[in-house]
């Protein structure tokens, strides 16, 4: 389905149901960006118990959490593609699982953004501890054996995750078992240390996260092993001596436990450039001992401080090398561009080299065997909406079943343009790519495509359309135009994909 249009939050996306006139994606989007109260609460975020969530489970009070955040989507349902008997199958529940059954890689956090009531607080049970423990300095000792597994506090509805351990006298293999099914790597970040290992898994009950300290010293490497069927992930770490552990080694007391709160992860700025009068291009590290993979199309949010964030989607460090999906890494790169008047970006053109920047654990709402078995990889970007195209791209070149990538990138000015030379070199180096840039309010020297998208442009683009995919990404208004011409032109639902937010 069309990713940002059809895409039912509960249910089989191919039950579709006549919307009456008005009732669009662009009519969903408008109304989004109307300034009309979607919530029913006035602007506030509230956190909602399971208790209060059941209660708004009616056609006419429709609330649904998806990933720990509630939504209202009572105003949604006459533009819910699927009907509204698909969207009640969600309500006054948590329907994380029905929506990832069919719809993990939807973009739901930018579809109903502007629909959130507030986060969902788990209901923890108890934890069960380990065997023999012994509380030290407010530290809790585990002397237990390997296979004594513990018991995870979590909300009480979800599959309850559980860890264990093993060991030979070369490694300790820490092992988490998820009971999440369809695990991707960039559900899965740690840290690493001679003496500490920290890591975090994104399950369907929330992030899981484990904090312990080795009996002896290890060596820092490590390459988590995901079972995608079953959601057992597993750390294997070298020893530095070999020997037989009594135990992994000491836990905080509440060192395996599902987290309510969004992960924060420090990184310093290690280089800053201005790109042209309001872009800059950042690069960010997280300590070495950090590793996370952020996939393709994927995002990160950014914080200066405690109050202010932004969502933004990294890029490889080289357009020309084979780099798509890095291995698990600690250096973000951002191209953002700078509002004079924004919250966020206004602030990013006064911090200095090695200031503290947070770095949030990454998430996908794209799913890249969207362009599995395609010959032909279409992208039309507006300004900074060229960022998710650059690791798009990369991957389809390193992928012989592509026979043809094409940008086609639209500026206001050419003073806006990013990447011209990059682009411009790729295409002399690999036949198979194409970049055409359009300028809205160009010189009198500008001898290239000029002019707002346009039907027109998008037909003699697109060519023909057989095993092809289109990406599309930019402000809101050129996404939907772009939609409404590919709809125009009878271009297949299921072969495209929309960057909102």
């Amino acid at each position: 389905m069309l990713t940002i249009s059809t895409a039912s939050a509960t249910g089989n996306p191919r039950n579709k149901t006549a919307l009456k006139p008005g009732r669009s994606l662009m009519d969903w989007v408008r109304l989004t960006q109307s300034g009309v109260d979607l919530t029913g609460l006035k602007g506030r975020k509230i956190e909602v118990t399971i208790e209060e969530l059941q209660k708004h489970s009616q056609i006419d009070d429709i609330w649904m959490a998806i990933k720990g955040v509630v939504y209202n989507v009572t105003s949604y349902v006459e533009y819910h593609p699927g009907g509204a008997d698909e969207l009640l199958r969600g309500a006054g529940k948590d329907a994380t699982d029905l929506f990832n059954e069919v719809h993990r890689w939807v973009n739901i956090e930018s579809m109903l953004s502007k629909c959130v009531v507030g986060k969902l607080l788990p209901s923890f049970i108890k934890p069960v501890l380990p065997s023999v423990i012994n509380l030290k300095n407010g530290v809790m000792e585990q002397i237990s054996k390997p296979g004594n597994r513990v018991q995870v506090p979590r909300p009480a509805a979800k599959p309850l995750p559980t860890f264990d351990w093993f060991q030979t006298p070369d490694i300790v293999s820490l092992c988490v078992y998820t009971k999440t099914s369809n695990l991707q790597p960039y559900d899965v970040a740690f840290d690493l240390t001679p003496l500490t290992f920290t890591g975090y898994i994104n399950t369907s009950a929330g992030v899981f996260k484990i904090n312990l300290s080795f009996f002896n010293k290890v060596v820092p490497e490590c390459t988590p092993k995901i079972l995608v069927r079953t959601g057992k992930v597993e750390f294997v770490v070298p020893k530095c001596t070999k020997q037989l552990w009594p135990s992994y080694g000491k836990a905080e007391i509440h060192h395996c436990q599902i987290l309510n709160t969004q992960v924060w992860i420090k990184s310093k700025l290690i280089h800053r450039e201005k790109l042209n009068h309001n872009t800059w291009s950042l690069s960010l590290q997280l300590d070495d001992s950090f590793k996370c993979n952020v996939p393709v199309g994927g995002h990160v949010s950014l914080r200066i401080d405690e109050k202010i964030s932004a969502k933004y989607t990294p890029l490889i460090s080289s357009i020309f090398g084979s780099e798509s999906v890095p291995d698990m890494s600690n250096k973000l790169h951002f191209i953002i561009k700078v509002y004079p008047k924004g919250n966020f970006t206004s602030r990013l053109k006064d911090i200095q080299l090695d200031q503290v920047v947070m770095v949030s654990l990454p998430e996908s709402p794209f799913g890249i065997q969207k362009i599995e078995g395609r010959q032909k990889l279409l992208c039309l970007a507006a300004g900074t909406g060229i960022t998710p195209m650059v690791r798009l791209v990369r991957e389809a070149l390193n992928r012989d079943s592509f026979k043809e990538v094409k940008i086609i990138f639209w500026n206001r000015t050419e003073a806006d343009m990013l990447l011209n030379e990059e682009f411009n070199l790729l295409a002399t180096q690999d036949p198979r790519f194409h970049v055409t840039h359009v300028l809205t309010s160009p010189s009198e020297k500008w001898r290239g495509s000029a002019g707002r998208v346009n039907k027109k442009q998008i037909e003699e683009f697109l060519g023909t359309t057989d095993q092809s995919f289109t990406c599309i990404c930019g402000p809101t208004d050129f996404t939907t135009s772009c939609i409404k011409y590919l709809s125009e032109l009878h271009y297949p639902e299921s072969s495209i994909y929309a960057f909102l937010g």
